[in-house]
């Protein structure tokens, strides 16, 4: 809806979205899946939105360059106790970033496909809620993990 209303909005971004190896990240995407997954369910919470570019840039060891002088793309990302989800412009993925999220099982869901909505109606009908933290997603990844 923005888009109709905000005309001269400014073009999005098209910038390479690069995946880090584990030896620089220092863990791979499928352990920091598992431990946010076990931090949902101390919480006896189903799922996640994560909204902060950071946190979705960290939780699949991608860097970008969509945001002048920071390593963020724009995207978010939805996990749940069973699928995780990234939400991001397809066509800016390297291929060994598609590569290395689809082997670790991340549903690669391109940024303005309309299937969001089909996703999200799903989640209404669980029995937990999103783990919602005062509706501060960027802070919530960082209190459900003890660093």
């Amino acid at each position: 809806f923005a888009k109709e209303v905000w005309i001269d909005r400014p073009k999005e971004a098209r910038n390479e979205v690069r995946f880090i190896d584990e030896d620089i990240s220092g863990r791979s995407i499928q352990d920091k899946l598992n431990e946010i997954r076990e931090a949902l369910n101390r919480n006896n919470k189903d799922s996640i939105l994560i909204g902060d570019l950071s946190d979705v840039m960290w939780t699949f060891n991608l860097r970008g360059s969509d945001i002048q002088y920071n390593p963020f793309a724009v995207s978010f990302a939805l996990i749940t106790q069973k699928e995780s989800y990234i939400f991001i412009t397809i066509d800016k993925l390297t291929e060994t970033a598609g590569s290395a999220l689809t082997n670790s099982g991340v549903t690669i869901v391109d940024y303005d496909d309309l299937s969001i909505h089909n996703i999200f109606r799903e989640l209404i009908t669980f029995p937990k809620q999103f783990a919602d933290f005062a509706n501060c997603f960027d802070k919530a990844l960082h209190q459900l993990i003890k660093h």
